[in-house]
């Protein structure tokens, strides 16, 4: 059996050994990179799934715009959002008294409170406002008050409700003649508005 000449074998193993050491630092590098690109590309793709969902967070929004843009701009026409509108208040009560023919009327307007909105209610960044008006009224007759709120309803001035009402004989005898003043009647009638709150913006 013939002797094996290391001396002979060193120069050639030399360079099997540096070839795998070549090889096997690149493929560690290669490794490294296909690392770097699958986690590059989960970044992106993370990315691209963040614009999907905001693109369609603003389509929804979009929706909905359209949707209640209408109503919006309608509400805001007849007063219920934004400031209130004391004055166009007591006009529209003027006007209704005198088309129903009262023969007296008086009212006092409150300040402007804040109003507890229902549980749930989405006010859209607006805060919910509420105003009483008390208004003292002499009538012919009970049917006057009735008319004097459809006048009122019908007249759109805003959103109101009547809060409390209480009518009272002015005099033992009804006089049926225009201008008589045969009951008295006290009601508050409570305005609500919405206006933007703070940080609403």
């Amino acid at each position: 059996m013939r002797r094996i000449d290391w001396r002979m074998l060193r120069g050639p193993l030399g360079l099997v050994a540096g070839a795998a050491a070549i090889g096997t630092a690149v493929a560690t590098g290669a490794l490294q990179l296909q690392a770097e690109a699958l986690r590059g590309y989960d970044r992106e793709k993370n990315r691209l799934e963040t614009v999907r969902a905001r693109y369609r967070t603003i389509d929804e929004q979009k929706r909905q715009i359209e949707t209640w843009l209408p109503a919006y701009r309608s509400l805001r026409a007849a007063g219920v959002i934004g400031e209130e509108r004391r004055l166009e208040w007591i006009e529209t009560l003027r006007a209704a008294a005198a088309r129903v023919g009262l023969p007296s009327l008086r009212y006092r307007i409150e300040p402007r409170t804040a109003h507890e909105a229902g549980a749930g209610l989405d006010t859209g960044g607006h805060g919910a406002f509420s105003t009483v008006v008390h208004v003292e009224v002499g009538l012919l007759h009970e049917g006057d008050l009735e008319r004097l709120f459809r006048e009122l309803r019908s007249a759109e001035a805003g959103l109101f409700h009547i809060e409390r009402c209480g009518i009272r004989r002015s005099g033992p005898d009804f006089v049926m003649r225009p201008g008589a003043i045969n009951l008295s009647a006290e009601c508050d009638l409570r305005w609500f508005t919405f206006a933007r709150s703070e940080g609403g913006q």
